[in-house]
């Protein structure tokens, strides 16, 4: 196990046995966002980009802990969360792994967010009195720029 510590934020890199990267990610201990919460973003970011795949086994407690020089208890308080929404399994006696489903509850999730982002932002245009089909032609341009196909 690897970690860097700076003035601003630390670094954890866990190796594999046969050398290769599992995964990387920082905390800012100076963040508004609390470690626990880092934790999870961490985590979750890991197992969208694949890095934790599906099946595979999470980091352990003790590994995070150690590796980032958070509270063990923090880092149980973040793997709770991961339970509740269905990323992570834990299994007695074996340890914490992540779901099957991760990477498209994940997705969802996503989906959801952006959703209610967007609602916001057409609510917003309505309100100033942007026509809908200024909006439409708005994003026809975003999807063709970005090489999409729009209807």
């Amino acid at each position: 196990m690897v970690y860097k510590c700076t003035n601003t934020n630390r670094t954890l890199a866990l190796f594999a046995r046969k050398g290769e990267t599992n995964g990387m990610f920082t905390l800012d201990e100076y963040s508004r966002v609390p470690i626990y919460q880092q934790i999870i973003d961490g985590i979750r970011k890991e197992i969208f980009l694949d890095i934790l795949p599906p099946g595979g086994q999470a980091y352990s407690v003790r590994e995070l802990s150690n590796g980032l020089r958070a509270n063990p208890n923090t880092v149980q308080k973040a793997y709770n969360e991961l339970i509740r929404e269905g990323l992570i399994l834990s299994v007695p006696g074996k340890g914490n792994f992540i779901s099957e489903d991760a990477r498209g509850i994940l997705r969802e999730r996503i989906r959801e967010e952006e959703k209610q982002s967007v609602a916001g932002s057409v609510r917003k245009l309505f309100h100033s009195g942007v026509a809908e089909d200024e909006v439409h032609s708005w994003i026809r341009e975003i999807y063709q720029s970005e090489g999409g196909k729009s209807s």
